[in-house]
Parts: structure tokens; sequence; C-alpha cells
């Protein structure tokens, strides 16, 4: 893996590179045996962060999706909590109610399994309110 941190795609060209990258270091090679968790989920970071900012929020959802599965590979399920919440902001924007609330709840179970109850009960809180600014 990279020693050096990952830039941060500027154009939605280079995040759509981020990602093509990313899914490639968590597909086992000929020379890499295993897929490479931590390297990936800083390119899905780094997209997701540059799509969040041009407000491609749909690729942003994406991008926070594939990198809650690298974190959770990686061994983090918190931090895999962490990009469900994101993603879910993301499904909210889109006005995408019934999915935000499932990626909440899917973030809520990762917080429960990293043995985080308060960050459960405010994925939890959020997925609510995300319902009733919705109706």
């Amino acid at each position: 893996s990279s020693m050096a941190p990952t830039p941060t795609p500027s154009t939605e060209a280079e995040a759509d590179t981020a990602m093509t990258h990313a899914a490639k270091l968590t597909t086992p090679t000929m020379f890499r045996w295993k897929p490479d968790w931590n390297a990936a989920l800083q390119f899905f970071e780094g997209a997701a962060t540059t799509y969040r900012r041009l407000k491609r929020f749909d690729k942003a959802m994406g991008a926070h999706e594939r990198a809650a599965v690298a974190q959770e590979a990686a061994g983090s399920v918190w931090h895999a909590g962490k990009a469900l919440e994101a993603a879910a902001t993301c499904a909210k924007e889109l006005k995408r109610i019934e999915q935000c609330v499932d990626l909440y709840r899917c973030a809520f179970r990762k917080y429960a399994e990293a043995g985080r109850p308060d960050a459960a009960a405010e994925a939890l809180a959020r997925a609510a309110v995300a319902v009733d600014d919705a109706n």
C-alpha cells in the first residue's frame, strides 16, 4: 500500500478515475493476492468528497457505500457506519427517502456492532428527521 495520502480529485472525471482505481485495488491480481482495502478506501472517500462538492449526490452516495464496504473489510465497522451515514445524507439530497432510511439503518447496525449505542441511536434519530422533512 502507498505511504503518501491520496490527493482528493478536483474534477468529476478525476473522481471517476479514482473510483475505477479503487475498484481495481479491491480485486486480487497475479501480483497482489489480497485486496488492498486501506488504499481503496482512500480513493473511494476522495471521490465521494469531490462528488459531494460538485453536487453529484448519486455518485457520492455510491462512493460512500463502496467506502463503507472497504472500511469494514479493513477492520473498522465504526468508520463503515460513518460512511453509510454520509451515503444516507446523499440519498436525502436526492429525495430518495426509503433509501436514506435504509442507509441510516445500516449505519445503526454498524455502530451497534462497534459497541457505540449513542451513535446508533443518533443514526436512527436522523433517519426519523429525514422522514419528517420529506412529509
